[in-house]
């Protein structure tokens, strides 16, 4: 998750930037975020079912 966060971070503040800069390229911009909160998604649910399947 402290990968997915790094990422969140960076990609975040470089749309923000970028969005500024350019606004009409935000739709397509926006999917690096999707992307990295994906991950974090995915960290969580294996997370989850490693710990339920420990028990």
């Amino acid at each position: 998750a402290l990968g997915a966060g790094f990422g969140i971070g960076t990609s975040g503040s470089a749309l923000a930037a970028a969005t500024a800069e350019k606004p009409e390229i935000f739709s397509r911009a926006v999917i690096t975020l999707i992307l990295a909160e994906a991950l974090a998604i995915y960290a969580l649910v294996t997370a989850l079912l490693l710990v339920l399947q420990a028990r």
